[in-house]
């Protein structure tokens, strides 16, 4: 699909750094009191003058997909903004050129959290994103080639023996071993910290070492999956080996008993020898964890550790994922402004509603995105409007958008790219070409969302908080804005809390702006009006970008996304300034009208700075 070129996304944004713990180190910038030396390969900046022992390595990220001509100083100049850096290690190729990762080491942990939650969304040059991950110390082996014929007792007495230095040994053996096999051939080996186990990996250089008659294999063990901390002190679901195939769910379930409440077991899956228990609560977990391991059960002895969390691109975490949220952080990355969604009519009988977002970068650059959605089968319309914005910020721009697309997105999972607003000030829509369905659509609804989206970039963006702010505070049926009114409209202003959402993480900048586009008459932003009068067949259209071809965009299936089982189900907004502001659920129970404290995402990123 072509496009009109256009600036692209900056890719390095500098800011002073905003922890409160740096605020001494925020006169100045931080890249500035970092020593540097190079060894081996590796351009290393440290913090100068540093006190104590180092932070440790979970206060470190990793950070890859870095593009060749970035320096140190482009990586320090883009995290500094999280907290403070302890120490940058900056891997060069022979050249001295970038091989394409780093490490990044905060001096506290909420530091590193933040980063990794942000930047894994920052768009470099050449539009693509870094992969920002925990950093952790390799201090684990893998042994393979090990003859099966020896027992457990024996390996780990060997392996004792040849390297005194051993932390544990893990040996993951099935239950149903063939005949004549008493292991798996292989075992992992654990070590305090990573020299002594780089000590052990350069004994056995070039990764053989010679034992029972065999050259057995020595490798770096391959990392585990990476546990936010959070995450992790959250966990209530226990992993269980070594369970006798012919143990069955109740028998699991007695034993479970004897040392907690039934009422404090939410779920138990069992699959062969393995076993997941979920709990109420964090204790409780704890609790039967420190019980159960090592437990002779049903002639086997039981191991129990803690369950690895779903993965960010499991069917659970997508399931859950907050595309409203996704937005915010790709904005806070990038330097974008807070994005501004703006609710315009809804038509119940036709189950359609207009919105628009509006973003600006850091180049002062306006976008606005519109979009008409079906509402069937949507449980949440924010979210979905967001996660279309982001797929075509990825999928077709990979930068900030280079047009002001407009998009319909019906119930069959599909966005289609229908066309462009190029004028924002006059709203009028120039059609996709060479659309092949005969889409029809209220494109003067579109035109009254660019004027407003116009006037609102336009404007000051602390001032317009302010307003905003002061229409949150007044009384529910007087929460316009004091702005322009333009074709028999004006702008409401609705609080995000009604999205029942939790902030987000991290104490991260949580500011978000939601408005409603009403009309004067009526004071609300639906109307009795048939809906077909006002529609434009978008193949009639003589506004025609030969340049920008229609194209059709696959969404996450609403089966995911917009599950029902959610529980708040916001499919629509309808905002009635004489009662109240609801969705076509009427689901307004939880709804909280209270003042907003909204700052740009320049001024801090921080929520608990203002």
């Amino acid at each position: 699909m072509d496009s009109e070129p256009t600036t692209p996304a900056k890719s390095v944004t500098v800011s002073e750094p905003n922890s409160p713990e740096t605020s001494e180190a925020s006169s100045s910038s931080n890249s500035s009191i970092l020593n540097s030396v190079q060894i081996n390969g590796r351009r290393i900046r440290t913090l100068d003058k540093w006190l104590g022992s180092p932070p440790g390595s979970d206060c470190e990220v990793y950070v890859s997909r870095i593009p060749r001509h970035y320096d140190e100083e482009s990586i320090i100049q883009a995290f500094q903004r999280f907290g403070q850096i302890y120490e940058v290690r900056f891997m060069l190729d022979f050249d001295k050129t970038c091989r394409g990762y780093c490490y990044v080491r905060y001096v506290d942990l909420k530091s590193a959290l933040r980063a990794k939650e942000v930047m894994g969304h920052f768009i470099t040059e050449n539009f693509n994103t870094f992969k920002v991950s925990f950093s952790f110390d390799k201090c684990r082996l893998f042994i393979g080639n090990i003859p099966k014929e020896i027992d457990n007792q024996e390996i780990e007495s060997e392996l004792r023996h040849m390297f005194p230095k051993i932390k544990g040994i893990l040996m993951r053996n099935k239950i149903d071993l063939p005949e004549n096999s008493k292991n798996r051939g292989f075992v992992f080996i654990d070590f305090h910290n990573h020299e002594d186990a780089l000590e052990v990996k350069k004994l056995t250089t070039p990764g053989r070492i010679r034992k029972w008659d065999r050259d057995l294999r020595v490798v770096w063990a391959n990392p585990e999956c990476q546990i936010d901390p959070e995450a992790a002190r959250n966990n209530k679901t226990l992993f269980i080996r070594n369970i006798n195939m012919s143990t069955t769910r109740t028998e699991l379930f007695n034993l479970f008993t004897e040392f907690v409440d039934r009422v404090d077991i939410r779920k138990v899956c069992q699959t062969r020898e393995y076993a997941f228990v979920q709990l109420l609560s964090r204790n409780k977990a704890e609790y039967l964890l420190g019980r159960l391991d090592g437990l002779f059960f049903n002639g086997f002895h039981l191991k129990v550790e803690w369950a690895l969390p779903p993965s960010e691109s499991s069917i659970h975490s997508i399931s859950t994922t907050d595309f409203c949220q996704v937005l915010r952080l790709k904005c806070i990355a990038n330097a974008w402004s807070v994005p501004k969604y703006i609710y315009g009519q809804f038509f119940e009988t036709e189950s359609v509603q207009y919105v628009a977002i509006v973003l600006t970068n850091e180049l002062g650059q306006t976008r606005i995105f519109f979009a008409e959605i079906k509402t069937n089968n949507v449980t949440d319309i924010q979210s979905r409007v967001s996660e279309a914005l982001i797929i075509l910020i990825e999928r077709l721009d990979g930068c900030f958008p280079k047009n002001n697309y407009v998009v319909k997105i019906r119930h069959d999972d599909n966005m289609h790219v229908v066309g462009t607003i190029d004028n924002l000030s006059t709203g009028i829509f120039s059609a996709a070409f060479n659309i092949i369905v005969d889409f029809a659509m209220y494109l003067d609804e579109f035109r009254d969302l660019s004027i407003f989206g116009d006037i609102i970039s336009k404007t000051d963006e602390e001032y317009f908080f302010s307003i905003y702010k002061k229409a949150l505070s007044k009384n529910f049926n007087e929460t316009f804005l004091e702005m322009p009114m333009c074709n028999g409209r004006f702008l409401t202003a609705i609080t995000p809390k009604f999205r029942n959402k939790p902030p987000l993480k991290h104490d991260l900048n949580n500011s978000e702006v939601i408005l409603c586009l009403c009309n004067i008459s009526t004071k609300t932003n639906y109307k009795q009006l048939p809906f077909r009068q006002s529609f434009y067949h978008l193949k009639d259209i003589f506004m025609v970008r030969n340049d920008f071809q229609y194209g059709v965009l696959s969404m996450t299936p609403h089966t995911l996304t917009q599950s029902k089982t959610h529980g708040y189900i916001l499919d629509a907004v309808r905002f009635d300034c004489a009662e109240t502001c609801n969705n076509s659920s009427n689901a307004t129970s939880n709804l909280v009208m209270a003042w907003e404290n909204v700052v740009p995402y320049s001024k801090s990123i921080l929520q608990s700075e203002f």
